[in-house]
């Protein structure tokens, strides 16, 4: 017959239940002296509980604090992103309101509003300049379909005589520039007592030349106009060359401005 032993080992105590009997044991004593110490053991306690308690607020406000300035850093950086981006809108801005201004006042010298009286004519923007094939020819945008017809005249700021109408094109026109070469044009220099009949040949990039008999009264700066009834200005005498041998002066003359600058005409 099988007896079973009786073992000498004892149940284990769970360990929950070993923390707990011994939290009350702590807690009995702790209570306990503060009652037979006139709550002595309570004050002693106190002041490093309160020690714990402070570090933490101290912890947990300067965390606030870093969190503070990184989260002002970035609204900053945004901002000045933004302004960034606003600046440049201004500087294009300032940019565009300088080619308007620019040409608001090439378009008022063109036109003769400068304390005259409106002229006629159509306004037209240039697209190519003289120095394009064909030389001394320049192409204009006439903006919508009108009735412009070759042998118009074409001017510059100032109502200056630049050039001819040759060919039309739907919103198009091809101008002859009175300075291209081989081109004749009959014109007068000098003052209303003393002027002179010429043909103006033309040398490109807005300058002519005549050939003109010695003994006329021409002067370096003299104008040059087209000939006709209130002609319009060419140019102006820039240089006069003279040889012993021979019985005619050689006349240059230049348009009172850049051809190549000139952005927009009028056409008549």
């Amino acid at each position: 017959m099988n007896y079973h032993l009786r073992s000498n080992r004892r149940r284990a105590v769970p360990r929950t239940g070993k923390l707990l009997f011994g939290f009350v044991i702590i807690a009995v004593l702790l209570l306990g002296g503060n009652y037979v110490t006139n709550g002595m053991v309570a004050e002693v306690v106190r002041v490093p509980a309160a020690s714990v308690l402070g570090t933490h607020g101290v912890f947990v406000e300067q965390f606030e604090r870093i969190a503070h300035v990184f989260s002002a850093k970035a609204t900053l950086q945004r901002e000045r992103e933004a302004l960034k981006g606003r600046v440049q809108e201004l500087e294009i801005y300032a940019l565009n309101n300088i080619v308007l201004s620019a040409e608001n006042a090439e378009l008022r010298r063109l036109l003769g509003t400068n304390g005259t009286t409106l002229n006629n004519g159509i306004l037209a923007r240039v697209i190519s300049y003289a120095g394009i094939v064909p030389y001394g020819v320049v192409l204009i945008s006439l903006e919508s379909p009108v009735a412009v017809s070759s042998g118009a005249h074409v001017y510059g700021p100032n109502d200056t005589f630049i050039g001819t109408v040759i060919s039309v094109r739907d919103t198009t026109a091809t101008v002859q520039l009175v300075s291209a070469p081989t081109q004749e044009t009959t014109a007068f220099i000098g003052a209303t007592d003393r002027l002179t009949q010429v043909t103006l040949r033309g040398s490109g990039s807005g300058n002519m030349v005549a050939r003109v008999a010695r003994d006329a009264d021409i002067r370096v700066g003299d104008p040059v106009t087209l000939v006709g009834e209130n002609g319009p200005l060419i140019g102006f005498v820039g240089t006069i060359e003279t040889k012993p041998s021979d019985a005619f002066q050689q006349v240059r003359v230049r348009t009172p401005f850049n051809i190549s600058t000139v952005r927009f005409v009028r056409v008549q």
